[in-house]
């Protein structure tokens, strides 16, 4: 029952977290009444675990590798406070919390446009994740994962990302969005995907990016992280290694993705959900990468001659900047040194005479001093005028 819709009456449309919230913060609560010594990622799992399926005729659901079901609406499904309540009776606890960063590098990589396509351009970069990493860092267990990321864009609206997993498991991170005329981009943002909960991580994690309106709003991919969440194998002796730097391995360029869609009409891109979820870098190591086949595509050709180009500008400016600093402070200091004699004041008579080895500041004084004297001088001056005057 709500109170906006009248007295004494109920209402069927109230959803959305709004609603979530609180029932599964009900739950919880009788979860924790029974095993209180229960953590927040043990409750992760137990809902991961125990969640129901719900509107299974959706076309979003997926298996996954781990065999549960998963669609970007419903998540996991519904939680079951009976089940949930039994399954954390005998529950063990989860171990520490460890994770696996993979910066990747500083890049600026234009996004093609696919506006109007049927088979729809995509920016494609690659993160390579392998075995002695995530022995590395401790990590028995995956959990939920993130990809923090940055890009310009003209109006942020029109990309579409999208996180595939080594088995092909695609999390959709974000969607378009037709109101977001934003020119701000996207400026670390930290999107976040429990879809891939207990998969091995081992393998090709993929960043799409893909610009699905307006040509005239063009954006780019400046850098993105993935980080791997998930439980510390107990076994594990020593300190983890969290961020991979050194590790890293990055491949990026332009794909091109044949999809189903009916029309070229870009609200037709089957990839987009009818609801967006909300969620609020290099040692050269052995990868089945083989970058010695790609071939650079035209945009990237541009690309890197822009590149090119730019440096030498670069680094004409940076000369001209400090030979130019020098030259002023040069004229600075002959100017110094040619006007420093005229900067002096002439020597009152009864002033006492600079010492030979003494500096400048020595011998100057206020110039209040200097009025006090003056008038000491005109008074001793008309007392001797006075006393000839009366004699």
């Amino acid at each position: 029952q709500t109170t906006n819709v009248g007295r004494n009456d109920c209402s069927d449309r109230h959803g959305g977290t709004s609603a979530a919230a609180p029932n599964a913060a009900g739950i919880f609560a009788l979860v924790l009444s029974v095993r209180p010594d229960l953590t927040w990622r043990d409750l992760q799992h137990l809902c991961v675990q125990t969640a129901v399926p719900v509107t299974t005729d959706d076309s979003d659901w997926k298996q996954l590798p781990s065999g549960r079901l998963y669609n970007h609406k419903f998540g996991y499904g519904k939680l079951d406070a009976y089940a949930l309540i039994e399954a954390a009776k005998v529950f063990k606890p989860v171990g520490p919390q460890t994770w696996l960063e993979l910066p990747s590098p500083f890049k600026k990589r234009s996004i093609p446009d696919s506006t109007g396509l049927k088979t729809r351009k995509a920016l494609k970069s690659i993160v390579h994740v392998t075995k002695e990493m995530v022995q590395a860092a401790g990590l028995l267990r995956l959990e939920h994962v993130t990809a923090t990321v940055n890009i310009e864009h003209q109006r942020r609206g029109n990309l579409v990302i999208n996180l595939e997993s080594p088995h092909q498991v695609r999390s959709e991170l974000a969607t378009r969005r037709n109101l977001d005329k934003s020119t701000d981009g996207i400026v670390n943002w930290k999107f976040m995907s429990v879809k891939h909960w207990d998969e091995n991580p081992v393998g090709d994690w993929t960043l799409y990016i893909y610009d699905v309106d307006n040509p005239e709003s063009r954006g780019s991919l400046l850098n993105w992280t993935l980080t791997l969440y998930g439980e510390q194998d107990p076994e594990f002796k020593g300190t983890p290694i969290h961020s991979t730097t050194g590790f890293h391995q990055d491949q990026e360029h332009e794909i091109t993705v044949t999809t189903t869609t009916p029309t070229s009409t870009p609200t037709d891109i089957d990839d987009t959900p009818s609801r967006p979820t909300r969620i609020k870098p290099d040692i050269k190591t052995t990868t089945h990468l083989d970058s010695s086949t790609h071939t650079p595509n035209p945009d990237e050709e541009d690309q890197l001659s822009s590149e090119q180009i730019e440096s030498p500008g670069e680094y004409l400016t940076v000369v001209y900047a400090v030979f130019g600093s020098m030259g002023i402070f040069g004229v600075a200091v002959g100017i110094y040194f040619y006007k420093r004699d005229s900067w002096h004041l002439p020597d009152p008579i009864d002033r006492q005479q600079p010492r030979p080895d003494g500096y400048e500041f020595d011998v100057l004084q206020p110039l209040t001093e200097l009025d006090e004297e003056d008038e000491d001088d005109n008074e001793s001056h008309e007392r001797d005028r006075l006393s000839r005057n009366n004699f």
